[in-house]
This record gives C-alpha cells, structure tokens and sequence, in this order.
C-alpha cells in the first residue's frame, strides 16, 4: 500500500518556531480574557436581571486596579529582558520582578478586601461591596501571575518576528 520508506506525514508542513511563539502568545491572551469570563456567571448567579450594571461597575473597577496592580512591570520586563547578556541574568530579572509584582498585587489585595469596604461604600452607595468587588480584586490578584511570563513570552516572540523578516 505504502511505498517503502515513504511516510504520509513528511508532507505535513512543519510549524515554525516563530509561529509556535505567536500561537502560545494568543493562547496567553486568551487566558486572561478568560478570567472575566469565567467570573461573570458567578457575578450574575448572585444577580437578578435589574441589577447587571452591577457586573459592568465591577469589570470597570476590575480593569482600573489591573492596570494599577501591574505597576508598569509588564514593559520594564520587556525593555531589560534583552539588556541581559546571560540566560541566568535574566531569570534573575525577571523572577525578581516576578516576586516583587505578586507581592504587591498580595498586599494591595489583602489592603482592600479589608478596608475597601469603607472606600467603596462612599463612592458605590447602592452597591455591595461583599462579594461583588471582592470578587473583582481577587481576579485582578489572580491576573498578576501572568503580567511577567507574559511579557517574556511577548518579548521573545517579538525578537523571533524580528529575526525572520530579516
């Protein structure tokens, strides 16, 4: 049936390392869109129909304290990455920038989920602060794992497209 030798996969086309990159890129940034995807049915569980403008309150506040729990980190790692000449060098960066990134995302968690209340009481009177904006920091500490990895990721795929179009 089969020539001898011959193999009906060799005339699969073979996936480029750069194009592998971009597909673990987009599957990264799918991952994170997921986390407000996922909380919506957990927010609109608790929520009668009248009261949706909840959930698109909570996502606002969401998205405001991501961009203030990623502190910048994710472009200064994509600035020096490459500023590192040895592998281990960069690690060390990143890690670093890793470790300090999840502890402040920790601290500013743990921050509001106790004296948020308070805070969120005066500018959201109608809106309870348990369990709808703690759901919305917890998922914004959840999301800070991935700022770093994702910026390596980001920066190598970059370095990868700058390198074939040349």
């Amino acid at each position: 049936m089969f020539r001898q030798g011959w193999n009906p996969l060799d005339r699969v086309p073979q996936v480029s390392d750069t194009t592998q990159k971009f597909l673990c890129l987009y599957a990264r940034k799918c991952r994170q869109r997921a986390l407000f995807i996922f909380s919506m049915p957990v927010m609109t569980r608790y929520l009668p129909p009248e009261e949706y403008g909840t959930l698109s309150l909570v996502n606002t506040v969401t998205a405001i304290l991501m961009t203030f729990f990623g502190l910048g980190l994710h472009d200064y790692a994509m600035r020096f990455y490459y500023e590192r000449e040895a592998e281990t060098e960069r690690k060390r960066l990143m890690g670093s920038v890793w470790a300090f990134l999840v502890l402040f995302a920790l601290t500013a968690s743990l921050f509001l989920s106790f004296c948020g209340g308070l805070i969120f009481q005066r500018l959201f009177k109608e809106i309870s602060f348990s369990p709808y904006m703690l759901i919305g920091i917890w998922t914004c500490f959840a999301a800070s794992f991935e700022t770093i990895p994702d910026a390596c990721s980001e920066s190598e795929t970059r370095h990868s497209f700058l390198s074939a179009s040349r």
